[in-house]
């Protein structure tokens, strides 16, 4: 085990102390301390989650020197929000995360009239509402991701570039006015005005109403996601940690630009999924899942050229694949379960490889590989249907040849009993009738006969 002794504290001249990421144990009390009156930057602590080193100071010890930056990971602080920092007001950089701090962000905190670079209380069970009166500078980052913060999305200061709101009890719709609340030098009242916003992360909380269709505007972003679970920004320190592949991944700030992302998973979004998202060209994730989306895929998703990865999964869609989805020739997982799909799943380029149902099951409509039941085609379903109509023609035509005919005797049998009926009733009517055919043939006979006559004697 490796302590930090106490002899420390007698290091009047010290300006920075990092002993940051070392495998520090015990307990750092007042002694440590008291005596680092030109102390200006104090790091400590780890990238794990592990807490080994406890802060046991008393909250009425006023610090002997006025840090700028003060970093502390992976220590126990809490569980009160640590009171002995009243007198920090010079503090460009707080980070208190994963510090075990189980309380609210007190009054005095806000009153320290702080203008601040970065600000990271992550990992901790701090709760109240999300502090929005805090300054920064620009480009700053906010990091308040995995607490109890509860309450409506509100506005941040304009020279916020990321912050991190996720896993947080957070409620309600994206403000309306974010683009104009929160602008960046002649930016037009849209939420597509922010355009040097590299990170946004705002997934696993409980917002809801439409997805925003300006999100598709978003097309100079440079790097990184839109992780709709709160606001984050690039920077070129530190790290990001968020669930690709079903993987937990970690990137270093630095090579943000290789993972271009929008994450607006685990809320309560409806309405249809924005036509605008499939000019993101550039875009690798998209992570739509477990929200309350309807309606069709984009047709032109097949535009998303780049993406890797695609989770529509546990949505109310009701559409067939669409056709321009084998065209994302990159796309190595694919999450489309639990909606209301219909139709063939697609057969062609990276389709081929998805062979597990798990990845469609939940669509009843499906059909295909990797299902086992096979699909009707659509050229066998009109040549069914079309034998099936004709057949019902030939049938409707036999119908109409039969009563044709049966109406042409029936026409004969009546006109004829109209005529033999009258003459066989009334004998001055057949006399008259005999009579005048008598006449009709023998004036036939003369005639045919002259003609006949006079043919020979021309010969």
């Amino acid at each position: 085990m490796s302590f930090i002794l106490e002899s420390l504290g007698q290091l009047c001249k010290l300006v920075v102390l990092d002993i940051s990421n070392n495998p520090w144990e015990g307990v750092i009390t007042e002694a440590h301390l008291m005596n680092l009156s030109s102390l200006e930057e104090f790091s400590i602590g780890n990238q794990f989650y592990n807490i080994s080193m406890v802060f046991n100071i008393s909250p009425n010890w006023i610090l002997p020197f006025k840090l700028r930056r003060l970093n502390i990971k992976s220590c126990q602080l809490g569980p009160k929000f640590p009171a002995w920092l009243q007198k920090q007001n010079h503090l460009i950089t707080l980070v208190l995360e994963n510090a075990s701090i189980s309380d609210i962000i007190p009054d005095w905190f806000f009153q320290l009239d702080l203008r601040l670079h970065n600000l990271d209380f992550a990992h901790n069970n701090i709760s109240g509402r999300v502090p929005n009166k805090l300054m920064f500078f620009p480009s700053s980052t906010m990091d308040l991701g995995s607490n109890q913060f509860d309450g409506p999305l509100t506005l941040f200061s304009s020279n916020i570039s990321t912050l991190s709101l996720n896993n947080n009890m957070v409620c309600g719709s994206i403000p309306s006015d974010i683009g104009k609340e929160m602008p960046i030098g002649n930016i037009p009242p849209e939420f597509y005005g922010l355009s040097m916003l590299h990170i946004l992360d705002l997934s696993r909380n409980n917002l809801s109403g439409h997805n925003p269709h300006c999100l598709g505007n978003l097309s100079k972003m440079k790097s990184g996601w839109i992780e709709l679970d709160g606001f984050l920004a690039a920077s070129t320190k530190g790290s990001l940690k968020m669930v690709r592949k079903r993987r937990e991944m970690e990137y270093n700030y630095s090579i943000l630009y290789l993972a271009d992302s929008i994450d607006l998973s685990d809320n309560n979004l409806s309405g249809e999924i924005p036509a605008e998202l499939t000019s993101l060209i550039k875009l690798q994730t998209l992570n739509l899942s477990a929200n309350h989306l309807t309606r069709k895929i984009p047709a032109n998703i097949g535009n998303l050229t780049m993406l890797e990865t695609l989770d529509l999964s546990r949505n109310k869609i009701f559409s067939p694949i669409p056709v321009s989805m084998t065209s994302l020739t990159f796309l190595n997982h694919l999450n489309l379960s639990y909606n209301n799909l219909t139709g063939k799943i697609p057969t062609a380029n990276q389709f081929l490889t998805f062979d597990d149902p798990s990845i469609y099951q939940g669509n009843a409509g499906l059909c295909g590989k990797p299902f086992d039941n096979d699909c009707l085609s659509s050229s066998q379903f009109g040549t069914s249907r079309g034998e099936k109509e004709e057949k019902d023609d030939d049938v409707e035509d036999k119908t109409q040849e039969v009563g044709f005919y049966i109406s042409i005797v029936l026409g004969f049998i009546v006109g004829s009993w109209g005529v033999i009926g009258s003459l066989i009733i009334n004998k001055s009517w057949r006399y008259t009738y005999f009579g005048f055919a008598q006449r009709v043939n023998d004036t036939c006979f003369v005639l045919f006969h002259r003609m006949f006559r006079g043919r020979n004697v021309a010969e």
